[in-house]
């Protein structure tokens, strides 16, 4: 546990001494997310498979892509950082399951589930997107 919060604390000096990778991703994003809610604006509405569902779709597939290309950043920090690692592991410093949970959520936390959370807020609304299924004279879509 203490090498836990001694790699944490250390990882959080890493991310304020470098803010902006953090500013960037959350500013690519917010502008990705108005600019998919603009297009894909009040999709939801449409349930037919023409209109609504394959733009529906198309508009998942595109976000997915984005998030997908964002995380791959970060390769070039890993690579950076793994001879620093090599080094205080060979020193007995922590462990390496200590040094693999503090990383992944310090860099889960801001660098992946706080942007998915801005984008969805975002994005949910303008594409009128909603968690309920279409349903037409009391039926479910899926049939009887």
């Amino acid at each position: 546990v203490s090498q836990l919060v001694a790699l944490g604390g250390r990882h959080c000096t890493l991310s304020l001494r470098h803010p902006l990778l953090l500013w960037v991703n959350f500013m690519t994003i917010a502008i990705v997310s108005v600019v998919s809610g603009l297009v894909f604006w009040q999709n939801g509405m449409n349930d037919t498979l023409d209109g609504g569902v394959l733009q529906r779709i198309g508009l998942l597939f595109f976000l997915m892509l984005v998030f997908s290309l964002t995380a791959l950043v970060n390769i070039s920090m890993w690579h950076h950082e793994r001879l620093l690692y090599f080094q205080e592991r060979a020193a007995n410093c922590y462990g390496p399951l200590a040094y693999l949970l503090s990383k992944a959520i310090f860099e889960m936390v801001p660098l992946r589930i706080v942007p998915s959370l801005l984008c969805a807020a975002i994005v949910y609304p303008m594409a009128a997107l909603r968690s309920d299924g279409p349903e037409e004279d009391g039926m479910p879509a899926t049939g009887p």
